[in-house]
């Protein structure tokens, strides 16, 4: 035994302040959701000025109070209430200390006005309504224009909140800081801990992609394997520099939506799985979905890896096939595949990610951004004929207008 113990980080406190009736109970509400999908084991607080009574008379457990017991707890299965008497000036650290799990990443109490907590107002009519300490102050949610230093959010934009309160309370830095410690300790330990596809999904904006990955083709395949070149140079570069810089910006900066997230695949990566696609010019028809198997398809690999080569833009497997990991199969075929011409299509696509957002752009990415009639590779046109990438004998009715 050292002389060193590990205490347990306290459970961060977020104060909710208003007026009777502001909103504050709606809010918390609809923010609870979007703190759960992010990952975060949330726990409420309501300061109730008035008093209440949630036992019933009768009850055993009411009996058992009304016999002298000062604290009951009843049990059933998956839940658990305690009636226990407390102190009128309790505080919510004393709460929190005595009956919070350990595991909880936040607390929200609703209440608690003049006190330092960290704390958001929620503003009906003016500010000031209420008074309100101005220590710990993170933002001031109304509709209506307020003149202060702090963000002012409006009660319907609870993805703005979300972000602020992340940002405030991050629950990654506590994941990292332990993988940080246990490297101290255990050496190599961390390595392949900080490698394991679910390690990158403690981070809430990497989670949807987590997500997208367990449901893909490619769900044996790790984010290492994929994201990570071979070589030392490749390991420093992409694990290392990389893994220190998204820590950083998660930790003090602020992360990135995960709807803007972008990640380089080296095509060698891609190639070294997959490398007897280079000699395939087209694809055998038994091999391909419906209703692309109607049409067949001819596409030569190497002439598109030697093409983007040439151009020295940095394109590559991930050009045609960036969605097939993160992406979700459209217009009713069962696998994701390159889009081919979403863009002309008489069936629309619309992509479920927001306006102006990289995964969109991504997901609206087709083979018409090439093959337009207009853009030349060695002096030729790229052609936006059917026929170039269909069996001229299968194309039949599904030609283009």
């Amino acid at each position: 035994m050292t002389g060193y113990e590990l205490r347990p980080m306290a459970i961060p406190i977020l104060c909710f302040v208003g007026r009777s009736n502001s909103g504050k109970t709606t809010l918390i509400e609809r923010l609870i959701p979007e703190l759960v999908q992010a990952g975060y084991r949330v726990a409420t607080i309501k300061h109730a000025g008035h008093g209440f009574n949630l036992d019933t008379e009768g009850k055993d457990s009411w009996r058992h109070k009304q016999a002298g017991a000062s604290t009951v707890i009843v049990l059933s299965k998956g839940s658990l209430a305690m009636f226990s008497d407390v102190s009128d000036q309790i505080k919510v650290e004393e709460i929190r200390d005595r009956f919070l799990d350990k595991h909880i990443d936040l607390i929200i109490a609703e209440g608690w006005k003049s006190e330092g907590y960290p704390k958001i107002v929620v503003v009906r009519d003016q500010l000031g309504e209420v008074p309100v300490s101005q220590e710990g102050l993170l933002a001031v949610v109304s509709n209506k224009p307020v003149d202060l230093s702090v963000p002012v959010l409006d009660p319907d934009d609870i993805a703005s909140l979300t972000s602020l309160i992340i940002r405030h309370f991050p629950k990654c830095p506590i994941v990292i800081g332990a993988i940080v410690a246990g490297a101290v300790v255990l050496g190599g330990v961390a390595v392949p801990l900080t490698s394991h596809p679910k390690f990158c999904a403690s981070c809430h904006n990497i989670k949807p992609s987590y997500d997208s990955w367990v449901a893909s083709s490619h769900k044996e395949v790790t984010c290492v394997d994929c994201h990570v070149r071979p070589t030392v140079q490749g390991y420093l570069e992409d694990k290392i520099q990389a893994g220190l810089k998204d820590v950083a910006i998660y930790a003090f900066g602020t992360p990135t939506d995960p709807h803007n997230l972008q990640a380089a695949v080296s095509s060698e990566l891609c190639i070294g799985c997959h490398h007897a696609i280079l000699r395939v010019s087209e694809i055998a028809v038994r091999d391909l979905p419906p209703p692309v198997k109607d049409v067949g398809l001819i596409m030569s690999h190497r002439k598109h890896m030697e093409a983007f080569a040439k151009r020295g833009k940095g394109e590559g497997c991930t050009t045609c096939h960036s969605q097939v990991v993160h992406g979700k199969p459209i217009k009713g075929y069962p696998i994701v595949i390159p889009r081919g011409h979403v863009t002309a299509d008489s069936q629309p696509y619309y992509p479920d990610h927001p306006e102006g957002s990289m995964l969109r752009t991504k997901a609206m990415a087709d083979c018409f951004r090439c093959h337009d009639g207009k853009t030349e590779h060695e002096g030729k046109v790229l052609s936006k004929r059917c026929e170039t990438c269909h069996l001229p004998d299968k194309i039949g009715e599904f030609l283009l207008n």
